[in-house]
């Protein structure tokens, strides 16, 4: 048997000896608990792409107001947190209640093509490039919008010289919009080079207001201005997203 001082000094020994030969092997194994990390310190994931605005404005003239039609180009942006399915819309420009409505069926297509519970994350869409326009509403982004969407949550950036203007409705296919004509001119002068749009939609009346068969012949009418456009009619966002994401 050890004496009480022969223990203690056999111990110290012991110690001494084990803390030498880690040193030696670089082997201590010191587990720690595991600790995930917050929701707040994931990143955050963006996707954006082009939207098709058509605008009407007054001029003043002596014989009265005059207004004049004419489309532009902006973009959205959509960024993606960690969340419990909040679809949020920044107020610069003015965003009005169909424009709103859109953003939320554009989320929940877009989820379900990523194959991600929309519940999980929280959704914010800004505009940018707005062109001093001071109100958007309509839900001709939609299409639009669940591209940027998909593109924020599969982390696969667009193709820009893709644009596209259409609806969107809960079952992915895309609806009908107005001022088809004006829209496309838009995106020839933005640089497009493939302009997606609805079903029937291929063909656009100069009459803002006719969004039906007949009028002129778009990818006709944009090459003979000297735009190399291909305007291409897409039933559903399955038929977008490969010229997006190809």
């Amino acid at each position: 048997m050890f004496g009480q001082k022969s223990k203690w000094t056999l111990i110290a020994a012991l110690l001494a000896l084990l803390l030498a030969s880690t040193a030696t092997c670089g082997c201590l194994n010191i587990k720690l608990p595991f600790q995930s990390p917050s929701p707040s310190a994931q990143p955050s994931m963006v996707g954006s792409t082009h939207i098709l605005n058509l605008y009407v404005q007054e001029l003043a003239s002596p014989s009265g107001g005059e207004l004049i039609t004419g489309g532009s180009v902006s973009n959205v942006v959509v960024t993606v947190e960690p969340g419990n399915g909040n679809v949020l819309v920044t107020t610069s420009p003015r965003i009005g209640y169909d424009w709103s409505a859109a953003a939320k069926v554009a989320v929940a297509v877009a989820a379900k093509k990523a194959n991600v519970d929309p519940n999980s994350y929280n959704f914010l869409f800004t505009i940018t490039n707005a062109h001093e326009m001071s109100t958007l509403d309509g839900p001709s982004a939609g299409a639009a919008m669940t591209i940027a969407t998909y593109s924020a949550l599969t982390k696969k950036p667009t193709n820009s010289s893709v644009y596209e203007t259409g609806t969107i409705n809960p079952d992915g296919t895309i609806g009908q919009i107005g001022g088809v004509y004006f829209k496309a001119v838009a995106a020839a002068k933005d640089g497009a080079k493939v302009l997606l749009v609805p079903p029937t939609q291929s063909y656009g009346d100069k009459d803002p207001y006719q969004n039906g068969l007949g009028g002129v012949n778009l990818q006709n009418e944009l090459r003979q201005s000297g735009f190399d456009v291909r305007v291409v009619e897409v039933h559903n966002i399955d038929e977008a997203l490969p010229y997006y994401f190809s």
